[in-house]
């Protein structure tokens, strides 16, 4: 018998995070080279350092296909796709989340860093703000 089976509990991290109304989220990426403003209805974006990337980042440590953002389930979604990670710093948190070939919600907004931690000056970051037409 799994004593352990009985102190498991699972839970849908989706649905701890209130989703925004598909017609109504946007979410602005902004960077060095220039900023988008996207609608849930626009979405995916691809990040990397490939020129026909939705955002493009001309750095040596971002992969040429770094990362993706998309919609899901009513949630922006960060994904990474990269060969050394992309790290997400929220704001109003000193620790930030670290992704290998991993995901996790953009909510808010922070900074994500592409191919090296935040520690680094010279990283490539873009900033990200997520809201809904009413709520800013």
């Amino acid at each position: 018998e799994d004593e352990g089976a009985d102190c498991t509990v699972h839970s849908d991290l989706m649905s701890a995070i209130n989703r925004i109304d598909v017609a109504e989220a946007e979410i602005e990426l902004s960077w060095q080279e220039g900023r988008q403003l996207r609608a849930s209805s626009e979405m995916s974006v691809q990040v990397g350092r490939a020129a026909e990337s939705d955002l493009c980042l001309t750095d040596p440590r971002v992969s040429r296909v770094h990362a993706r953002i998309e919609w899901r389930q009513g949630a922006f979604v960060l994904t990474d796709l990269s060969s050394f990670g992309t790290w997400v710093r929220f704001s109003g948190s000193d620790t930030p989340v670290q992704l290998r070939r991993d995901n996790c919600l953009l909510h808010g907004k922070g900074e994500i860093s592409l191919g090296v931690p935040f520690g680094d000056r010279t990283a490539p970051v873009v900033s990200f703000r997520v809201w809904d037409k009413g709520v800013i």
